[in-house]
């Protein structure tokens, strides 16, 4: 399967990528984040609500470590694995990164907040307090 990009530039030609299902939560979560209505809620909130559309769930917002202002990671599991994208303002915009486009400390943050998060749901006490609750 292929989309159709545009890098913004109107000399140039739009171009096909190849996403074979891997990229779509990512186009998925921009459209989302494009569509979300500004006057409603903060930023963290309109982030959280694009990464519940496709799946997703938001692990933190923090300022971004090159002081350009805030930064979130938002976690998708799926039959692949996980896949953590990170979020942040842009010219025009939000931007989705992954991979090799995220941050390392972010990431590695991420995967650990993932890990924990896992662990206290396997615990048999935490799971016997939510049930009560």
């Amino acid at each position: 399967m292929a989309i159709m990009t545009h890098n913004g530039s109107k000399a140039t030609r739009p171009r096909l990528v190849n996403t074979d299902g891997a990229d779509l939560p990512r186009a998925q979560l921009k459209l989302a984040l494009e569509l979300a209505d500004t006057a409603k809620g903060d930023l963290t909130d309109r982030i959280a609500e694009a990464a519940a559309t496709v799946g997703a769930d938001l692990l933190f917002m923090l300022p971004a470590p090159d002081g350009s202002g805030p930064s979130a990671m938002v976690h998708l599991a799926d039959e692949t694995g996980d896949r953590f994208l990170q979020v942040q303002p842009a010219a025009e915009g939000m931007a989705v990164s992954e991979g090799d486009e995220v941050n390392p400390h972010f990431l590695s943050l991420a995967r650990t907040s993932v890990d924990v998060l896992r662990k206290i749901g396997d615990d048999p006490d935490v799971r016997a307090l939510a049930k009560a609750n």
